[in-house]
């Protein structure tokens, strides 16, 4: 850090400190933004950690499980029928988690659709197109 903005920190630092000594109310706002409030499950250090955990799993993008295959890693290394024959042994669920993780549904219209084989043509059609994607250039 540059001497200059250090020595401009230490004086802004010091100002707050003099005016929240100074002025109680500048100094109770200072300490409730600092400072989180304590409640009785934090002294006895559970409940924080739930809490945390509810939180962050609301904020997370996607409650989906994680894909349990790369459909078009696999079409590209074992072609197409071995991806239909890895789609057939997977359930609704896992179908609609591969199209979710890899963003095959734009329009989230294959998330309503309860046809295993429609979900499977969905993928197969995407995987597809993506891994064709750039032959024009070679």
């Amino acid at each position: 850090m540059d001497k200059k903005a250090e020595k401009l920190l230490k004086q802004l630092l010091s100002l707050v400190m003099e005016e929240a000594q100074a002025n109680e109310a500048f100094g109770k706002k200072l300490e409730a933004l600092l400072l989180p409030p304590v409640t009785p499950q934090d002294k006895s250090g559970k409940g924080d950690t739930e809490e945390k955990s509810r939180t962050k799993r609301s904020t997370t993008r996607s409650l989906r499980d994680p894909a349990v295959l790369n459909p078009t890693a696999v079409l590209m290394q074992e072609g197409e029928e071995a991806l239909y024959t890895r789609l057939s042994g997977l359930s609704e669920k896992e179908l609609k988690d591969i199209i979710a993780q890899y963003g095959m549904d734009t329009k989230k219209l294959a998330m309503k659709w309860k046809s295993l084989d429609k979900l499977k043509g969905l993928i197969v059609d995407v995987s597809r197109t993506r891994a064709a994607k750039g032959d024009v250039f070679l």
